[in-house]
């Protein structure tokens, strides 16, 4: 069968991807390996009749391939040629080396918008296996990934409408995948540009329930969302935040230092508003009752950047605009 993908011999359609990579393909086998192909090819008024083209501007060339090689073989190797090679002797890191972080949720959603729960099982057998054992190394880039193509799935509401009710299950055991990998990691571990805002939002939220119980440095988190934020701003709203959050839970040593540095403030005061507007979503899922007041009143009022206001103990922050 391997030997027939993109065979105009054994074609009679062609299709033209969003990158302009163009396939052959035959309609019987499409129709009755996909039921979403099954339903545009009954459809005429989506086939140019003069050509026999089927577009799909949102799938790249790349993307469509995997698709084709996965309805003709029933396998995934990312090469139509190691279909005739004895594949079974080859292990299974090996066998999917060429789906990465930049494809392989392009690919799922692929395999979604084709109705193809087996592609998808395997994608989320895949990913299981890079997080166990490169998951500090990926994960926050995968979760970055997944949340910049495929945003629905990380939603409260986990039921796709438009998806196959077998892909729910798979859909949801991603989101719980990649989320609880990421969550295991600790966050002064994640270097600044690991993990995208959206995605920090993401796992905030997800772990939110359960950070207000652990005992995890819920000042690392707020920290962190602080920087990322500003990060997003400018270089110079970075230095100038992290200068006056010291990484540190204890905070003893470097407060006399950090309130002596009042020049920051006059500096930061330009982009204040613009880190405060992207901070603010991810504050509804910081836990500021396990912060201790004297940092929340010392290094985290002066800074302005919280509008809202979030009682903790007897102390209430903001006390006032600055």
């Amino acid at each position: 069968m391997s030997l027939m993908i993109d065979n105009p011999n054994y074609s009679d359609i062609k299709i033209i991807c969003g990158d302009a990579v163009s396939f052959n393909a035959c309609s019987a086998i499409l129709a009755a390996r996909s039921e979403t192909f099954s339903q545009i090819l009954c459809n005429y008024d989506v086939i140019n009749i003069k050509n026999r083209e089927l577009h799909f501007r949102m799938i790249s060339g790349e993307i469509m391939r995997f698709i084709l090689e996965f309805i003709y073989t029933g396998k995934l190797n990312g090469e139509t040629e190691r279909y005739e090679s004895d594949v079974e002797e080859e292990d299974d890191e090996e066998e999917y080396d060429f789906l990465n972080v930049d494809n392989v949720f392009e690919l799922y959603i692929a395999a979604d918008y084709f109705q193809m729960v087996k592609l998808q099982e395997i994608i989320v057998d895949y990913l299981k296996k890079v997080c166990k054992h490169e998951g500090e190394n990926i994960a926050p880039e995968l979760l970055t990934s997944a949340v910049k193509h495929m945003r629905h799935i990380l939603d409260d509401d986990t039921t796709i409408p438009s998806s196959p009710s077998l892909s729910k299950h798979t859909d949801n055991e991603m989101k719980t995948l990649l989320l609880d990998t990421v969550s295991r990691i600790s966050l002064d571990k994640i270097k600044f540009g690991r993990l995208s805002l959206n995605a920090l939002e993401y796992l905030l939220k997800y772990t939110y329930p359960r950070r207000k119980y652990l005992n995890i440095l819920e000042y690392l988190v707020l920290r962190y969302a602080l920087l990322l934020s500003a990060r997003s701003v400018s270089k110079d709203a970075f230095i100038s935040l992290e200068n006056r959050l010291p990484i540190s839970n204890n905070i003893k040593r470097e407060r006399p230092r950090i309130l002596d540095r009042n020049d920051t403030l006059a500096t930061f005061s330009s982009v204040r508003n613009s880190i405060s507007d992207i901070v603010t979503p991810l504050l509804e899922y910081i836990a500021f009752r396990k912060i201790d007041g004297n940092i929340l009143k010392d290094l985290i009022e002066p800074l302005g950047i919280i509008k809202k206001r979030y009682h903790v103990g007897s102390l209430s922050i903001p006390r006032n605009r600055i």
